[in-house]
């Protein structure tokens, strides 16, 4: 028996440090150098291959290691764990090149008699241009051009506001979350947004917040039933609506009842949420892929005001930003002021899925930051990075 790569199995553990080659790893073109141990349990009769297989772990890590600093914002672990599964098979292939560092060290697993790990240390130089665009392609960079940016909330009881959310719904939510983004929408996080506490707002607010095209609204009630004197029942009853932000349209409703006995009223509780989770995630997102294109083929032009332009440079980099992208296409500057320049694009990507890209876009000396979304209309205002030089050529009014 060999474990490796799952949460079942030793973690990987990341020294202290990346060696960066070309800046900070979000905005890196150049390799990327990172050391990391590598870790895999195995049997005695397994050892052999304990060391080559520690090294294969290890070079994942690597590549998730360098794509999380890519990504530019924090990640739940469930959306880490598909982040690797999306990547593994790759990861070779993003690796320039790697040594292994002196010291592997074969140890007892702690309560396993049978088990022994087996540790590697591991320097890797990832490529991260390449990695960006397998970023790019399994949508962890901004989506899949038509898909809307989607903000998920699921919490127990009832009403828009529903107090602290309960740890059992966690998995499903995490359901949800991964299903839409196999599928290419932008899943956004509530757990990072500024503001009051997520806790305290509601679904369409935090979806507001965020620039998210659609709120998904998940409620779940709790109830439990009985079969006899020992036999607890207990019905996970659902209701999921995804909402369109810029009006409150609603997109998809899902309702489901799902039933769950045991002798044990939590074990029952687990049963009838699990029951509920790939039935309820999947209609969800039938519904809302199919309503969103509808509306999505009726959209006219997008237009995008940057506001706080301090230089030509600055207007030459948002357009060749737009003209590179492959869901933009008929891009045109209308107009252009002191401070102000504002871009037509014929075909465009969402609001929300085009602002959530710009917002963490790679430019040259500043960063895009959202100031107003509506679905033909986007705002961002420039925002010089520390330690810009950038020499002014159009006069602020």
């Amino acid at each position: 028996m060999l474990r490796l790569g799952s949460r079942s199995a030793a973690p990987v553990t990341w020294l202290i440090g990346f060696l960066l080659l070309g800046g900070t790893a979000a905005r890196a073109v150049e390799p990327v150098q990172v050391t990391v141990e590598g870790r895999v349990e195995a049997s005695s009769e397994e050892l052999a291959g304990a060391r080559d297989r520690a090294v294969e772990a290890a070079i994942v890590e690597a590549v998730v290691g360098v794509a999380r600093e890519l990504v530019g914002r924090p990640l739940l672990e469930p959306d880490v764990e598909l982040l690797r599964e999306a990547l593994a098979p790759r990861a070779p292939a993003l690796i320039l090149t790697y040594r292994i560092e002196p010291g592997g060290a074969l140890r007892p697993v702690p309560g396993e008699p049978e088990l022994f790990q087996y540790v590697v240390r591991v320097t890797a130089a990832v490529d991260a241009a390449q990695l960006r665009r397998e970023l790019d392609r399994v949508a962890f960079l901004g989506g899949g051009g038509g898909q809307p940016s989607v903000l998920v909330l699921v919490r127990g009881g009832s009403g828009g506001r529903r107090g602290r959310p309960d740890v059992r719904l966690e998995p499903l939510e995490r359901s949800i979350r991964q299903d839409l983004r196999r599928h290419e929408f932008v899943v956004l996080d509530p757990g990072v947004l500024p503001g009051p506490d997520p806790e305290e707002r509601s679904a369409l607010e935090l979806a507001r917040t965020a620039g998210a095209d659609v709120a998904v609204d998940v409620d779940v009630t709790l109830r439990r039933t009985g079969i006899g004197r020992r036999i607890v029942g207990v019905v996970a009853e659902v209701t999921a609506r995804a909402i369109r932000v810029q009006d409150g349209f609603e997109l998809a409703r899902v309702q489901l009842d799902t039933p769950a006995y045991h002798t044990d009223p939590d074990e029952a509780t687990m049963r009838a949420l699990d029951a509920v989770q790939e039935p309820l995630a999947q209609n969800l997102r039938v519904q809302l892929e199919r309503n969103w294109g509808v509306l999505a083929s009726e959209r006219g032009p997008l237009s995008l005001i940057v506001r706080g332009v301090t230089g030509f440079s600055q207007v030459i980099a948002v357009w060749n930003l737009l003209s590179s992208g492959r869901e933009v296409e008929g891009v045109e500057l209308r107009a252009l002021a002191p401070g102000r320049a504002e871009f037509s694009l014929r075909e465009a990507p969402s609001s929300g899925v085009l602002q959530a890209r710009l917002a963490r876009a790679e430019l040259p000396g500043f960063r895009l930051e959202p100031l107003a979304i509506a679905a033909d209309r986007l705002e961002l205002a420039v925002r010089a990075l520390p330690g810009d030089g950038s020499s002014v050529g159009l006069p602020r009014p």
